[in-house]
């Protein structure tokens, strides 16, 4: 079964902490039951949008995500 897949940076708790804050006023000011409002948990900022991929595609997708990462330096 095909998984919708993104390319996403997490983003530090604080962002999301701030971004909540963000989010709640927003209800407040509209409460419209047609906005779906982000839960803080699921904040993330992406990069790629990739579509509905296999099992295989997202392994093969993995891999090459990997080697690519590899090839920078670790920074902290």
């Amino acid at each position: 079964m095909p998984k919708r897949c993104f390319i996403a940076i997490n983003l530090p708790q604080e962002v999301k902490d701030q971004i909540a804050k963000l989010i709640f006023k927003l209800k407040q000011t509209n409460s419209s039951k047609l906005i779906k409002y982000v839960k803080s948990e699921n904040l993330h900022l992406t990069l790629h949008f990739l579509g509905n991929l296999t099992e295989e595609q997202v392994r093969n997708t993995q891999d090459i995500l990997r080697l690519t990462l590899d090839s920078f330096p670790k920074t902290n």
